[in-house]
């Protein structure tokens, strides 16, 4: 604060540019205020009356009200979408369990006729319900080869794999059709009474007459394999037969 203790005299006797930061900061009103009194001071009469009373102006600073607040801004546009992060590839999984077993899919189709007169070998699988029933359903072993054709048996193996012994050993024959004539050189016999693997093997006969076909005629039939008699017993095998043939055109 700054006073003018006299009239037209300013207390504060210093130069202009020494004057306080408070008049110096002060709007125009009081500025010019201030310029006046101490323009009069120079030129003052010296007739002036000594009993003037003093008189004083008083400058002071204050804080001007606040402001109200100023409205809300737009909301600013979205900002362009940021460089890609560099991720850091992850390791590779376990490996998933095996899956399940699938359902067996269906038989294969049979198989092509042979050539007529050549040779050819066949397996046929046995399960324990063809065993226990091959006197009263006789086991396919080679299909009919079609019209004027005859299938001649060569060579016959046989491997039984028992693992519950029956009570009873028929005898085998390789026959055609529903015919109980035997093609082997001899009936061949099987020992099924105690757990085991056992082979049999049995070559074709030379011996075999079908006069006159009206008796039997071997054309066109299939080769089937015969037991004498159904095995006895609760018993428990699977077999593997292996026949050679070969075909043969009668006219």
């Amino acid at each position: 604060m700054a006073i003018l203790s006299q009239p037209y005299r300013l207390d504060y006797m210093g130069s202009t540019e020494e004057l306080p930061q408070l008049f110096r900061d002060a709007d125009e009103m009081f500025q010019i205020l201030f310029d006046a009194v101490r323009t009069s001071s120079t030129t003052t009469s010296s007739t002036a009356s000594a009993t003037t009373s003093p008189q004083q102006i008083v400058v002071l600073e204050r804080d001007g009200v606040d402001g109200e607040d100023g409205s809300i801004g737009l909301i600013g546009l979205t900002g362009a979408t940021g460089a890609p992060g560099l991720g850091i590839p992850g390791s590779d999984g376990d490996d998933g369990w095996d899956g399940f077993p699938g359902v067996p899919g269906p038989a294969g189709a049979a198989g092509a006729a042979g050539a007529a007169g050549a040779t050819v070998l066949v397996r046929v699988p046995l399960t324990e319900v063809q065993i226990e029933a091959w006197n009263t359903s006789p086991i396919e072993l080679v299909a009919a080869q079609g019209a004027d054709k005859i299938i001649l048996p060569l060579h016959i193996s046989i491997e039984i794999t028992i693992t519950v012994g029956y009570g009873t050993n028929p005898t085998l024959t390789v026959v055609y059709g529903t015919n109980t004539t035997n093609l082997l050189s001899t009936t061949f016999s099987t020992s099924l009474g105690s757990a085991k693997t056992t082979t049999r093997h049995m070559l074709g006969s030379a011996n075999v007459v079908y006069d006159p076909y009206t008796t039997y005629d071997p054309r066109n039939k299939a080769v089937n394999l015969l037991g004498s008699a159904n095995p006895s017993g609760a018993g428990s095998a699977t077999a593997v037969v292996n026949l050679v043939y070969t075909v043969i055109t009668t006219t």
